[in-house]
């Protein structure tokens, strides 16, 4: 499955993106951390996972940079895995998200590239 990092500062990522995106229409399982599916128009999938400790280790040692100048230790990070096949429905969502939820939210993609939530390119971005 392509796959890419939610990450933010907010201890609470999970549970902002997954209001939202309830309150959107997405549907909650528990269980795992809790799993959150949007299901498009066309009934394309998009899946993000609350549990993403695994992948919060791997980021331990970076240090990001954000395009407003603020450097953040990883360590504070927290992050959410998000599946999807289509970049296209991957982008709209994620803009939606980074209009929903109360703090700034990033991307990494799976070339380790950086993306502001609002603005990924689904003709760039890597899942």
């Amino acid at each position: 499955m392509k796959s890419a990092l939610l990450v933010s500062a907010r201890s609470d990522l999970f549970s902002l993106v997954s209001s939202a995106l309830i309150d959107d229409g997405a549907d909650y399982t528990d269980g795992a951390g809790g799993v959150v599916q949007v299901t498009g128009s066309s009934g394309r999938m998009l899946t993000v996972y609350g549990d993403a400790e695994s992948e919060r280790r791997e980021l331990s040692h970076v240090t990001l940079a954000w395009p407003e100048g603020a450097v953040v230790e990883t360590s504070q990070l927290s992050a959410c895995v998000v599946e999807c096949r289509w970049e296209d429905l991957f982008a709209e969502t994620m803009a939606r998200l980074a209009a929903l939820v109360p703090a700034p939210v990033w991307v990494i993609d799976g070339n380790d590239v950086v993306w502001p939530a609002a603005h990924v390119d689904p003709a760039r971005v890597s899942l």
